[in-house]
């Protein structure tokens, strides 16, 4: 019997034998199905799992126990790992906790030995002040009791009856001294050294906690991310701007007797609201002023346009409000629509239809002149020397400012994108519109002429920047140098 059984594998008893028997050929299952990573029998690879890849299964199972234990092992390491961090995260904290009472500490005695100090020595001046000023008054006083005593003994040798002389040198010379009735010695004044010294001591405090907000911020900004809201998903009520980074209520207070403009478009705003919008889209150089509001049942914009002098009767808007939006609007608009300056002869203006040309006729000093009248666009002098020409005219002091300004900006740090420098001017690379940086925020800038966003650091167009890059971190073109030239915008 056991010669017959020679061949045969025993196994430890097992309460559940029926899982390790295959249920369609009531075998062991001894082999391993690669492909559907199962256990099968020796009769399973000449059906179902025929020309599959198996192995058999103590193999397989040896393997898969050392996969487990080494993935275990890289849990257990991996945790280890975070009690590391987390240990010395707690004594970084801990350290940083010690570091941070020690600085308010001596901040904060600093600060009130320093006004201790100022409030000690500011009544002790107050103090010796007052007792110069009471010696000083005592002097004074004994001067006009020396003069009293001289002029009572001076009176007391008057003759009795006074003859008309002596009656005459009395009328002249009248009793006559400082006046004296209102001097004194006030006492310190109650509050006012104190007041002094607490109002210095609020501004020392006011300082710190600017330094201290201040401080906060740049920390949390390390954690920032770029945000777009989808005005497609934004409350009816609220306005968002073209670049989905502001937003508004147009609901305005909640109150019913608010007053609400009905616009031309249907949707109802409060003049506040309107006043906000508006001037929000001339800061983004925009000279149309287009509804904000959703249509009724769908996530799509109104978008219509509302006419100026309707902005104008419902906004609130001051005389000086009234002026800045009306130019605001000239120059945008003239702006986008053409390439126009002043004649330097005639004043009037001129558009110029090549934008790569310098030299440019005014027809109506032709007219005026009976020849052809050229002047530089760029020196704005009656042209000199041969034409065409892109960079300059003959003209001695023919020097492009923007160019200039360009080559003498100050640099400039981003202190959101990792402490970069880079100029603080740029030309934007669509229109050669002049941009400055007011260092917060992110590195990408909206050209207030084209409306065209553009990477302020390596002068790429925001989408191509964004390829290799974000928002918050450096180019990988690095930074771009000073432009020497200026984009021409080619509107078509």
């Amino acid at each position: 019997m056991a010669e017959k059984l020679i061949k045969h594998k025993l196994i430890n008893p097992v309460k559940n034998l029926e899982e390790y028997i295959c249920k369609n050929h009531e075998r062991p299952l001894d082999l391993y199905c690669k492909d559907d990573q199962t256990a099968i029998c020796q009769f399973c690879i000449e059906s179902d799992h025929r020309n599959h890849n198996t192995v058999p299964l103590e193999t397989e199972s040896l393997k898969l126990l050392m996969n487990k234990k080494i993935a275990v092992q890289q849990k257990i390491q991996e945790k280890l790992r975070k009690i590391k961090e987390i240990k010395h995260s707690a004594r970084f904290n801990k350290q940083s906790k010690e570091k941070e009472i020690e600085e308010n500490i001596k901040f904060f005695k600093d600060v009130f030995d320093r006004s201790n100090a100022e409030l000690l020595e500011l009544t002790e001046e107050k103090h010796k002040e007052t007792e110069r000023r009471g010696k000083e008054l005592i002097r004074e006083l004994d001067e006009e009791i020396v003069e009293l005593k001289r002029r009572q003994t001076e009176l007391e040798q008057l003759s009795h009856p006074m003859n008309l002389t002596q009656i005459i040198s009395l009328l002249r010379n009248p009793i006559y001294t400082n006046s004296s009735k209102n001097i004194s010695i006030s006492a310190l004044e109650p509050g006012g050294i104190l007041r002094k010294t607490i109002s210095h001591l609020q501004s020392v405090l006011d300082e710190k906690m600017r330094e201290t907000v201040g401080r906060e911020l740049r920390s949390i900004q390390h954690y920032a991310v770029d945000v777009t809201l989808d005005p497609d998903t934004a409350h009816p009520e609220l306005m968002l701007s073209d670049d989905g980074k502001k937003v508004w209520n147009t609901a305005g207070d909640d109150d019913p007797e608010t007053r609400r403009a009905e616009m031309s478009c249907g949707h109802a705003v409060t003049p506040q609201s309107l006043t906000a919008w508006c001037r929000s889209l001339l800061d983004q150089g925009q000279h149309k002023f287009l509804c904000p509001a959703l249509k009724e049942g769908t996530l799509q914009r109104c978008n219509a346009e509302w006419p100026y002098a309707e902005v104008r009767r419902l906004a609130v808007l001051t005389q000086e409000e009234q002026s800045h939006f009306e130019e605001t609007m000239a120059v945008l608009a003239a702006a986008e629509y053409c390439e126009h300056k002043t004649c330097p002869g005639c004043q009037t203006f001129v558009e110029r239809a090549d934008i790569t040309n310098l030299c440019v006729m005014c027809t109506i000093c032709t007219a005026e002149k009976g020849r052809t009248f050229q002047f530089c666009w760029q020196c704005m002098k009656e042209w000199k020397g041969p034409g065409p020409r892109s960079d300059r005219c003959d003209n001695p002091d023919c020097t492009n400012p923007d160019i200039e300004k360009l080559a003498k900006c100050r640099y400039i740090t981003l202190p959101e994108v990792n402490s970069v420098s880079c100029p603080s001017m740029r030309a934007c690379p669509t229109c050669g519109n002049l941009v400055e940086h007011d260092t917060t925020g992110c590195k990408n800038v909206i050209c207030n002429r084209c409306r065209v966003e553009f990477c302020f650091v390596c002068l790429k167009v925001t989408q191509v920047c964004l390829q290799t890059s974000s928002y918050f971190i450096g180019c990988s073109d690095g930074i771009a140098p000073r432009q020497t030239s200026i984009p021409s915008w080619n509107r078509n």
